[in-house]
């Protein structure tokens, strides 16, 4: 299967898939991560302990629904901010896929621009779910690779030199 046809098709349930959002603010100098609560969830037949930890806005794509669609919904869920507040790149800046070749897993990374300013729209706490915060920080201010151990930044894997390059991309388009 072809991630150009994945991008444009409705999620059928042969295949699953995560879409992520690295969300910068207007001037492109900071992103907007969110804070997971951490603690025991099932993964499959697994009980897994996961830290609480900074991330990018992102999650399980639902049936039915196009990626770039599950990108706008987890933003909204996540971070707070109102769809229309934030516009998504419709073209994935990185893939990768898991999973087995009969149900295979799809993980896609979007970049995205917030078009209000920062604190124009309050968090807050969605009790049922997992996002406990949000902040937004200045690119130059995130973690080396090496230093990321409580902050999954993960593009699958999203580090700081993946941010400058998506950057550099960007400045040259323009």
């Amino acid at each position: 299967m072809d991630i150009k046809e994945i991008l444009k098709k409705p999620l059928d349930g042969s295949y699953s898939v995560t879409a992520e959002v690295v969300l910068f603010t207007k001037d492109r100098k900071k992103v907007c991560l969110v804070l997971e609560k951490g603690g025991r969830k099932w993964k499959g037949l697994t009980l897994i302990n996961k830290p609480r930890s900074w991330e990018n806005p992102g999650g399980g794509v639902h049936k039915g629904e196009l990626p770039i669609e599950g990108g706008y919904r987890e933003i909204v869920q996540e971070t707070g901010y109102p769809k229309e507040v934030v516009k998504i790149n419709p073209e994935q800046v990185d893939y990768k896929v898991e999973g087995t070749s009969k149900k295979p897993h799809f993980k896609i990374t979007f970049t995205a621009e917030l078009l209000c300013e920062e604190d124009e729209h309050p968090f807050e706490v969605n009790p049922a779910g997992d996002t406990i915060g949000r902040k937004v920080i200045n690119i130059s201010e995130l973690p080396s690779p090496s230093n990321q151990q409580y902050w999954r930044l993960e593009g699958y894997p999203l580090f700081m030199s993946h941010l400058l390059h998506i950057l550099e991309n960007q400045r040259r388009e323009e």
